[in-house]
């Protein structure tokens, strides 16, 4: 048998039972119906980010192999459904920040909503145009009559690709942060497993630190350090948004005992 699972789901349950007491039934609902719109949100944006972003790939080193990249016909629309994801992701996360119940972890969940939406913001900007911009560039460089025509080409598609490395620095150094800041909110909430607030703390920080070193110091500290954390803050959206599904299933807490 679990003992720790189950003195974990108990400990969850108590602390949900404590921060609850004093919501009326309309109150209770109205959280609920939060919880369950929110986490619906963050749950599914997540899953169509992770799949869209799998099948964008890393981009190729050079400005002709991101050129033949961008003529996939998959390009736009995967571009365009991952700006609505990553939008419906920052959206849910505001919206759950308002259900934390516990006054310090609320702070903490609004401040990391003021974050996410303009990081969402930042991404939305780089992916448009990276998704728009570039296969435009791929069919005049493809469709070019000399090498002097295909040599301006490639270098359009580099001064495109820096802005668009400059943006994707931003979002992931805004992303981070947010992201660490909501997991330590719903570490201070209670109402998490802890162990999941951990994994979006360290995740956010990582992403967060990695942004500010590259987007300071312009050194390229290579992907994996950028790759590496998306793993753990892909797990923390993803069971981020499915707890939060689950918890508005919570039947509300017994009213307080008059003394």
């Amino acid at each position: 048998m679990d003992t720790h699972g189950t003195a974990s789901d108990v400990a969850l349950a108590e602390a949900w039972r404590v921060e609850g007491e004093g919501m009326d039934n309309a109150s209770w609902e109205h959280r609920a119906a939060v919880l369950r719109t929110g986490g619906g949100m963050v749950l599914g944006g997540a899953i169509v980010w992770i799949i869209l972003t799998g099948l964008r790939g890393a981009l190729p080193g050079t400005p002709a192999e991101v050129l033949t990249q961008a003529q996939a016909a998959h390009w736009r629309p995967a571009h365009l459904f991952a700006i609505a994801a990553i939008m419906i992701v920052a959206s849910g996360l505001a919206l759950l920040s308002g259900t934390l119940m516990n006054p310090a972890a609320a702070s903490a969940g609004r401040a990391s909503a003021m974050i996410a939406v303009p990081a969402a913001a930042v991404m939305g900007v780089g992916f448009a145009i990276e998704g728009f911009v570039l296969p435009g560039l791929a069919e005049s460089y493809r469709t070019a009559g000399d090498e002097m025509a295909k040599s301006m080409h490639l270098g359009q598609a580099d001064v495109v690709l820096l802005v668009v490395g400059g943006t994707s620095f931003a979002y992931q150094t805004l992303f981070g942060l947010a992201i660490g800041v909501m997991a330590f909110a719903t570490y201070r909430s209670l109402e998490y497993p802890h162990w999941h607030c951990w994994l979006g703390m360290i995740g956010g920080v990582i992403w967060c630190v990695a942004g500010i070193i590259s987007y300071a110091g312009n050194l390229q500290p290579g992907f994996w350090l950028f790759a590496l954390p998306v793993i753990p803050v892909a797990i923390w959206l993803l069971g981020y948004g499915w707890l939060a599904w689950r918890h508005s299933g919570q039947p509300a807490p017994p009213p307080a005992s008059a003394m």
